[in-house]
Parts: C-alpha cells; structure tokens; sequence
C-alpha cells in the first residue's frame, strides 16, 4: 500500500503519554510560544488520552492545553504525519521493542525516507540490541539519548488528566550516533533543542554531556536506590535518608562501580548524582514507587533483572558478593511490599 502523496508536518512527535511525555510536550508548546518558533507536537499513546491536560508547574500555577492524540500503529500513524523528531518516552522495559516498531516502519518502503531524528528519554539503561539496531541503520537517522532530572506526575480523574511538575529542570544529551553529512551542513535538520548547546526549553535547561554511558548508569543508580530505599509507597525522594543509611549508599556505589568500570563510572560520581537528585527533585514521588503503589512493578522487576544480567556479565563478580546480597534483599522487599 502507497502512502499518500499529501501528508501533514509534524514537527515534534512523542511516544508515550506518561508524566514525563506530558511534561516535554509542554515544555516544546511554550518553548514554541516563547521563541516563536511554531512548533507542530503530536501526542502518540497505546491507549485513548484527553486531548485537553491541566499543568501545574511548581510556583502552584495551572494551565490548560490541548494536544493531537494518535493511538494507531506507527505505519498508520506515519502515512498521516512526517515527524522530524520522534521521542521515545516509553517505560524502560518497553522502548527496545517501541523504537524497534518506529525504525521499522519508518524503513519500509512505503513510507518516505526522510531525515528523523530519534531521542531515547525512557529511565533505565538502552538494550544492546537498541544500540546494535541504532549502528545499522540507515544515514537518513540520527538518535540521542537524553537524561531527565525532572520530577512529574500524572494524575488521571473522571474528567481528565493534571500533570504536575514537581521540581527539577535539567536535562544531559549527547547524540549517539553522528548525524549524517547533509544533517551537518543543514542544522534546520537537526530540531529543537540539539541545534545547539546549551538551550533553554521553556523550564527545561538542556546541555550536552560528553560522557552520556556515565551519565546514564548514574541515573539508573540513582533511580535504582530510591526505588530500593523508598519501596513500593507512596513516599518523597526527600526521604531516602530515613530509610537508607549513608554507609548502604556508599557501600552499594562502590559496587556499582566495579560492575561499571569499562565505562569509567566511579562511586563518587554515582553519590553525586544520587545527591543532587534528591535536592533538585526532593518533593517528587519515585517513579518505580508510585508504579507500584497502582499495582504496577514491572520497571522495577526490569531494573532488578538488568542488574543480576550486568553481575553475570561482570569480569569480577567475585568481588560482588556485597551487591548481590542486596539485591536479593531488596527483590524479598519488594515482593512483600515493604
């Protein structure tokens, strides 16, 4: 089946209508109103959303907005739109398997082959098989990998939907591929906010990171330990002190940093970031905590598994008896829910 000859521009399109899929589409729609600059976001979610979102940023004030919503498969969705920029703001146990279904339906012959640039913004760590898929495929693609510092939640009622912006506003990027020669000599092609570095988006403010792979394992401890700290309840960042002793954190950093040492991660980087997470983002709720609390575990049991997968794979595993240990106290705690 041909696609049709006349098709729709879009600018900005986002996979994935959780909190922080919400957050990036309005933070693209300001940034859209502040610069200028119109910027064309569509909304893509496996399940119906209201089209209209209440936002309440953290200074206490609310405003509405409405976005497009697709909910068909990407090649359906594809022979109605050219996006230039597709973020995939799925849950990390699914984006293997979403990119997949966007690279491929953008690589079938049907659909045109014009320059798309791919952001990976999901939690946890990207698959090998993301990035083997992201090496082989064709010049027209660009991908980053970008790390939220940004706290949200979603909030679902009867009538529609509140997202609040709960603290923090930075966000680290680098590309992980080099974009392709015409994209260089053409930077339009390259849009939003990776043109240049750094860029404000609305109350985004995004850099570019050097070393993204370091980057990206501190936040997934980051994550890890406030989701293992907290349990599945409804409790703050704020509040990992109370609950996990500095000496645990410390200790489980210098873990993690043996398990990662080919990628140059160091304890202290891993505490840093742990730390200014907390400061930034110390009223927000877990993310893997507030899953759980809706009776949903799945990224944490993603997160669990990708780490006893990294022991294995670890060179030194005998000296990580001391994280193995608590990781199966911590798989005990979660499945008891405390």
């Amino acid at each position: 089946m041909n696609q049709p000859t006349e098709t729709t521009t879009t600018n900005c399109l986002i996979v994935g209508a959780g909190a922080l899929g919400l957050l990036l589409a309005y933070a693209l729609e300001r940034s859209s109103q502040e610069n200028q600059k119109p910027t064309r976001v569509l909304l893509h979610n496996r399940t119906p959303l209201v089209n209209c979102i209440d936002f309440e940023l953290a200074t206490g004030s609310k405003t509405k907005v409405q976005f497009a919503v697709e909910t068909t498969s990407p090649t359906q969705c594809l022979a109605k739109v050219n996006p230039a920029i597709i973020f995939i703001c799925v849950p990390p146990e699914s984006t293997e398997s979403v990119f997949l279904d966007w690279l491929n339906a953008l690589e079938s012959p049907a659909t045109s082959k014009k320059s798309v640039l791919f952001v990976f913004c999901n939690n946890g760590c990207l698959s090998a098989r993301t990035l083997e898929r992201i090496s082989c495929a064709g010049p027209q693609f660009s991908f980053i990998r970008a790390l939220f510092f940004v706290g949200a939640i979603r909030e679902k009622n009867p009538t529609g939907c509140l997202v609040r912006w709960t603290g923090g506003s930075r966000v680290i990027w680098n590309f992980l591929r080099t974009p392709s020669l015409e994209q260089i000599s053409s930077p339009a092609l390259i849009p939003g906010p990776f043109a240049q570095s750094p860029e404000q988006l609305a109350f985004m403010e995004w850099s570019q990171e050097k070393h993204i792979f370091q980057a990206e394992r501190a936040k997934f401890f980051t994550n890890f330990m406030l989701a293992v700290g907290i349990g599945p309840k409804l409790a703050k960042n704020k509040t990992l002190s109370a609950t996990l002793e500095d000496s645990i954190v410390s200790l489980q950093a210098e873990q993690f940093a043996i398990l990662w040492e080919q990628l140059g991660v160091s304890a202290d980087i891993l505490k840093t970031t742990l730390q200014k997470t907390i400061q930034a983002t110390g009223e927000n709720i877990n993310s893997l905590s507030l899953a759980a609390v809706h009776g949903n575990s799945d990224t944490m049991q993603s997160f669990f598994e990708f780490v006893a997968e990294e022991i294995s794979a670890s060179p030194r595993q005998s000296e990580l008896a001391p994280m193995i240990q608590f990781l199966n106290t911590a798989r005990t705690n979660w499945s008891s829910g405390k």
